[in-house]
């Protein structure tokens, strides 16, 4: 059976709509079953998804209304901005992906940056949105770490112990005890960091001063991304 076009029409449909229309339309083209088949869609999938999709909506809402109040920012103006709905697309579209505060709090950092004209030109965007698909929380935490390590141990309340010497795992160690006995997946979140330009040393474990552990080893790119990614003195 042919899907019918104006059940996935643009024009009229929300991307989201759009999404659930085209799936049911598959599901429509099953053999025995198919009924079955999507009234588990309706009953189980598409409430969790609605859910997200109202609620993304109704957080960025308000963060543009209060952008607009006290930046005095027009909203009518950046709506007529096709960089910035692309953008806002696109984040939109990489958060109803994702459930963890971290990412979804990066996303709309992205969409409020893109709208007060404090984001980067518009190819930036884009690879640094898909960063933020790509990379896991992890690595948005061990970025920030390593953008200031003094400076995060300041706003965390965390106090760093005095080296001689040492590698900065040992920095790494003691801000996320978590990840101490974790030494292969945390040289591989370094390692996808360092692959993306992000940080200028492909490894944690060099011996450096007991000074020189807690400089910044992030590369300009990577403080560009953390800036796009938080509001203010928002920090991940």
């Amino acid at each position: 059976m042919p899907v019918d076009k104006e059940d996935i029409d643009p024009v009229v449909e929300s991307t989201g709509d759009k999404v659930h229309r085209v799936v049911r339309a598959g599901l429509g083209l099953l053999p025995v079953g198919s009924g079955a088949a999507v009234e588990l869609f309706n009953s189980l999938v598409a409430p969790p998804l609605e859910r997200r999709k109202n609620k993304w909506m109704v957080d960025v809402t308000e963060a543009l209304q209060r952008l607009e109040s006290e930046r005095q920012v027009d909203l009518s103006e950046i709506f007529d901005d096709e960089e910035f709905i692309s953008t806002l697309i696109e984040a939109s579209s990489i958060a109803l992906k994702n459930h963890e505060n971290e990412k979804l709090s990066a996303l709309k950092s992205t969409v409020i940056n893109a709208a007060s004209g404090e984001a980067p030109e518009y190819s930036k965007r884009e690879m640094y949105l898909r960063y933020v698909n790509e990379l896991t929380v992890w690595h948005l935490k061990i970025l920030s770490l390593f953008n200031d390590p003094k400076g995060w141990g300041d706003r965390n309340n965390v106090v760093f112990p005095s080296l001689y010497a040492g590698g900065r795992t040992h920095i790494l160690d003691h801000a996320y005890p978590e990840l101490k006995n974790e030494h292969d997946f945390y040289d591989q979140l370094w390692k996808d960091l360092y692959t993306r330009g992000l940080v200028n040393t492909d490894s944690l474990h060099g011996m450096m001063t007991g000074s020189g552990v807690l400089e910044p080893c992030t590369k300009a790119s990577g403080k560009e991304f953390l800036n796009f990614i938080t509001v203010g003195d928002e920090n991940i």
